[in-house]
């Protein structure tokens, strides 16, 4: 599993500033994984990084996270990454809803995937929309990496199962980490995360 210790490729603020008070997951042998499909519902869909789309992800952010956060300081000024990399979820009136990021980070001079800025606007949560936004995100990191790996907070449950649901396991590399995540599966009753935390156990005895 991943080291707690990391250097970001891009150095981005705001995975520094966040990293003290996150948890992470990763997801290993992405090529060799068969994920689900993932319709949209009626009228919904994603597409690329286009001009204009800087904005509409710092208005995502704030609203879905109450982050402020610079753009180009978060991604850098490679419009060609853009594209390759950040997708966003379009209403059925046209509006910006949400957005993900097949981004990338260097873990000890191996380049892993990072599943960054993955958000939807409140006022579109709870109707179907994060399951394919992120079904549709990891088929594009399967182009790309081998494993990826994604922060959030532990009380964000429904995302944190969601995330289980798609194969991510806990980062337990981090001090007290064994503890945080006991503490989550109490609250989540998660099958996966039960038995991946039981045979952590059994192997410490």
């Amino acid at each position: 599993l991943v080291s707690w210790l990391f250097l970001s490729i891009f150095h981005s603020p705001l995975l520094l500033r966040l990293w003290s008070v996150m948890i992470t997951m990763t997801l290993e042998h992405l090529p060799q994984m068969d994920l689900p499909s993932q319709p949209f519902p009626d009228g919904y869909s994603v597409r690329p990084f286009q001009n204009g789309d800087a904005a509409h992800w710092a208005r995502i952010q704030k609203e879905a996270s109450d982050q402020c956060a610079a753009f180009e300081k978060e991604f850098g000024g490679d419009t060609t990454q853009h594209e390759l990399r950040l997708v966003f979820l379009v209403a059925p009136d046209g509006d910006v809803v949400g957005c993900a990021a097949a981004w990338r980070i260097l873990l000890h001079a191996v380049e892993w995937g990072l599943l960054h800025s993955f958000a939807v606007v409140p006022s579109c949560q709870r109707q179907g929309l994060a399951r394919p936004l992120l079904a549709h995100t990891l088929r594009r990191m399967q182009e790309l990496h081998q494993r990826c790996l994604l922060q959030t907070h532990p009380d964000c449950l429904p995302a944190i199962k969601l995330y289980l649901d798609f194969g991510f396991l806990p980062d337990l590399t981090p001090p007290n980490a064994l503890q945080e995540w006991s503490a989550i599966n109490r609250s989540l009753n998660h099958g996966t995360l039960a038995l991946y935390l039981q045979m952590i156990a059994l192997n410490y005895h």
